[in-house]
């Protein structure tokens, strides 16, 4: 996304179309255009952090929690006393109170009273062969839904995806990883996973191979792809609005104009993101609405640059059938029918439907 003081920001994760609170940028507040890019690899900034649940079933802010490092053996790497603080309970406030402060890390005391009841998620397997397809769930791009039996863990009922990045369940013990699609729950219940592999060959037995009871499971983006430098791109330049700025009374283009995105599949089969601008003018009979903008490909390290030379060029203005007339912009075009209820069509003609010889 385009910023109005200069260079783009890339959108991570992309936001679901139509969710609550979702960003509407007003096309004032950006920089004129937005561009869409081929799939690439940022090292520095791809870091993976597993969500965060209060126990309710829904995702929210870890705040000061620290990011899950599983070790081989199944616990984190913040050591046992940090463990005991996070899973004594769903209420770790509670649990910590049962701990001396010499027994309990300083950071774990400050999580137990500034956030009692969130936890970060744990993946580990509960079992051998915990893993099994799940038939009842609707497939995506051709790929069956797997089902992983976990230990008990925070629940967290929502999922992840994101079309521009494959997910890595790597088994802790082993080194082995599977590339992942898209989550659908986290935890369902606390103890359910329920995810997309990336590839339609991989089946259940796949899974079980890779992972053993006990195992954890550290999540992480591929890092194989394109480079930001090697990444091709879109441009759509649409302006930010400046006809709206410019009309003193304002009348026909009755408020900003704004920019809807989003990743359209959710939980969805299907694989989509949606990307419209949205103009909310009046157009009353006779006039005609004209909104000129551009589409520019290139790699994506030139595509601000280019972009931005083309903003100005966006034009937006309303024309009443008069102005049309005497710019000799335009031409009447009027219908005409051949055959009554069957065959309609249009032509330049000083003849139309609307004058007395219509035959």
């Amino acid at each position: 996304m385009s910023q109005k003081e200069g260079g783009s920001t890339l959108q991570k994760p992309l936001q679901n179309f139509g969710g609550s609170g979702n960003s509407i940028p007003e096309l004032a507040s950006t920089g004129g255009y937005t561009l869409f890019a081929e799939p690439f690899v940022d090292s520095a900034n791809d870091i993976f952090e597993l969500p965060c649940g209060d126990g309710s079933g829904k995702q929210v802010a870890c705040g000061k929690l620290p990011p899950f490092s599983p070790k081989k053996n199944g616990t984190d790497s913040s050591g046992a006393q940090q463990e005991q603080c996070l899973d004594s309970g769903p209420n770790i406030g509670n649990a910590a109170s049962t701990l001396s402060k010499e027994a309990c890390s300083a950071s774990c005391l400050n999580q137990a009273q500034t956030s009692p009841k969130i936890q970060r998620l744990k993946l580990t397997t509960s079992r051998d062969n915990a893993c099994e397809t799940s038939p009842n769930h609707p497939k995506r791009q051709g790929i069956t839904l797997l089902h992983l039996l976990l230990n008990p863990t925070v629940k967290i009922q929502t999922g992840f995806s994101d079309p521009s990045k494959t997910l890595l369940f790597t088994n802790v013990r082993t080194g082995v990883s599977l590339p992942v699609l898209s989550i659908y729950h986290w935890s369902w219940d606390g103890i359910h996973l329920f995810f997309y592999p990336l590839e339609t060959h991989v089946m259940a037995k796949d899974v079980n191979n890779i992972f053993a009871a006990g195992d954890s499971i550290s999540v992480s983006y591929s890092m194989e792809g394109k480079t930001k430098e090697e990444s091709l791109s879109l441009s759509f330049v649409h302006g930010t609005d400046k006809g709206r700025k410019e009309v003193s009374d304002n009348e026909w283009l009755r408020a900003a104009s704004m920019i809807r995105y989003g990743n359209g599949s959710g939980n969805t089969p299907r694989d989509y993101t949606v990307f419209t601008v949205i103009v909310p003018v009046t157009i009353n009979p006779g006039e005609t609405f004209v909104k000129r903008q551009y589409m520019i490909t290139n790699l994506l390290k030139n595509m601000d640059e280019q972009s931005l030379s083309w903003v100005s060029e966006v034009e937006q203005k309303l024309y009443t059938r008069e102005e049309l007339v005497n710019d000799e912009v335009g031409q009447t075009v009027y219908l005409f029918s051949t055959l009554p209820e069957t065959t309609a069509g249009g032509e330049k003609s000083d003849i139309g439907c609307d004058q007395d010889n219509n035959d």
